[in-house]
């Protein structure tokens, strides 16, 4: 988060999915990071309603397995150039700061 809020950047934070959509609908972003498997909504889900209201708006999804089984099926209808595979021993486990 502090890396990302740097150098004038403004920063939102929702804990679920839903509560992502209704910052999405309140004000415009220029990319949207969200976790796949999250409380009330998947993050797939969230990209769709995402997309609805901005077409363009470039979208990071986070995942942790199953990548291939659930990215596969929606990466030509949901314009998703591919995964980014991160190791776990890169974030995990996390920073107790």
């Amino acid at each position: 988060r502090d890396a990302i809020q740097g150098d004038g950047l403004a920063l939102s934070t929702a804990a679920d999915g839903f509560q992502a959509l209704q910052l999405l609908k309140d004000r415009s972003y220029d990319i949207l990071i969200t976790d796949l498997n999250m409380p009330g909504m998947d993050g797939l889900t969230l990209l769709r309603h995402a997309r609805q209201l901005y077409p363009l708006l470039l979208a990071i999804i986070i995942v942790s397995a199953l990548i291939n089984i659930l990215i596969g099926s929606a990466s030509a209808k949901w314009a998703i150039l591919g995964p980014v595979m991160v190791p776990m021993s890169a974030i995990w486990p996390p920073d107790s700061a």
